[in-house]
């Protein structure tokens, strides 16, 4: 077996990972396993999702800035180190107070790559 090829599938720099607009004001990384769908999301303050709901169960990790996120109607602040679990079909919606970077794990190859 290939020993690099081993390597890069292993391990991935995000660096090396092209940004794209996934929606207005949210720039997106995305990597995918055969399980999950990872995406490194910078989204400036005021940018919103509006309310909507997805089949899959999804986690939201707060790396810096003000993230006001609504899960089945209980609206937290999510900040650096807060984590919002969104339950399968779970109603959601999210808007940045502030400039924010966040991590979105998905259950679903390419969910959150649209």
């Amino acid at each position: 077996m290939n020993q690099n090829k081993l390597e890069t599938s292993i391990f991935i720099s995000t660096k090396d990972i092209v940004s794209k607009e996934s929606a207005l004001g949210y720039s997106s990384k995305f990597i995918h396993t055969a399980n999950t769908t990872i995406a490194f999301l910078d989204v400036k303050a005021g940018s919103s999702a509006g309310i909507h709901q997805d089949i899959h169960e999804q986690c939201a990790f707060g790396l810096d800035g003000q993230f006001e996120f609504t899960v089945n109607g209980v609206t937290r602040i999510l900040d650096i180190g807060m984590c919002a679990i969104i339950p399968p079909n779970g109603i959601h919606s999210a808007t940045a107070l502030t400039d924010c970077r966040l991590i979105f794990l998905a259950q679903l190859e390419k969910t959150l790559d649209k």
